[in-house]
């Protein structure tokens, strides 16, 4: 996110705030450009991925929770009862 998104969108706003002032670099006029839609789209596919890996988490921390499955005691009937 960070390389591929925060960085060039800064890099314009920069050198827009150079070239016309900062009223420009934060105005709607630079964030309307095609590059700087093509940037925020170019992020969608690593947002869904961590979407993906979040909600899973999330779900199994919540069966967890809610059905916790129970654990058998290996003493009980195992090789400790052994002669």
């Amino acid at each position: 996110m960070a390389l591929l998104t925060l960085l060039p969108i800064g890099i314009i706003q920069l050198s827009g705030a150079i070239e016309h002032g900062y009223w420009y670099a934060r105005s709607a006029d630079l964030m309307q450009k095609s590059i700087i839609h093509l940037l925020v789209w170019m992020r969608v596919p690593g947002d869904v991925i961590f979407s993906v890996g979040a909600l899973s988490l999330a779900w199994f921390v919540a069966r967890l929770w809610i059905a916790p499955t129970k654990v058998r005691d290996p003493v009980v009937g195992g090789a400790a009862e052994r002669p």
